[in-house]
């Protein structure tokens, strides 16, 4: 599905456009995914751990435009990639369809400006418009600001998964599942 290009204001000034990214944006969208993830141990992968091509990347993002239970978006504050946010069919099934599954990853230097309630929120939005009735997410345990913000916008915990995530240095961290009912 297509998101319907919008521009949020941000705490501390500047202006964020979220937007859907097309094919030509798959080197961005990939950069993006290698920098989070090298940035934190919030995401669940490695930065080269990704190991889509440019040309794989672009087929994925064309696909997902007509796709009516997909959801990619781009954020860029002042012109400059700053994130990337998902929605995605949990699963497939008719006794699944009704639920969608949101993943977010913002570059650090726009961490506590806003840029994640408002990604979030357009996620929300299309979620909604598309039919889902439940948005489902997991965050990582130690994550305290995200948790915040998830639970800001309505999402409860539902459940842990201990140690879901083993780091490069052997500790593991707990992962804290959270569900927005829609309906």
């Amino acid at each position: 599905m297509k998101l319907r290009e919008q521009t949020v204001a941000l705490k501390g000034g500047g202006t964020a456009l979220l937007r859907s990214p097309g094919p030509a944006d798959a080197a961005v969208v990939l950069d993006l995914m290698r920098r989070t993830s090298d940035e934190t141990h919030f995401l669940a992968r490695e930065g080269d751990e990704i190991s889509l091509t440019e040309a794989q990347e672009a087929a994925f993002l064309a696909q997902v435009l007509d796709h009516p239970g997909q959801l990619e978006l781009l954020a860029l504050v002042d012109g400059v990639p700053a994130g990337e946010c998902g929605l995605d069919l949990v699963r497939d099934t008719r006794r699944c369809r009704h639920r969608a599954e949101l993943g977010i990853a913002i570059l650090r230097d726009y961490w506590d400006r806003g840029l994640g309630t408002a990604m979030v929120r357009a996620c929300l939005e299309a979620a909604v418009g598309a039919g889902f009735e439940q948005v489902e997410l997991g965050v990582c345990a130690d994550n305290p600001r995200a948790i915040r913000t998830y639970e800001k916008l309505g999402f409860r915990a539902v459940g842990t998964i201990p140690r879901a995530y083993k780091l490069a240095d052997g500790s593991c961290r707990d992962e804290i599942q959270m569900v927005y009912i829609i309906k």
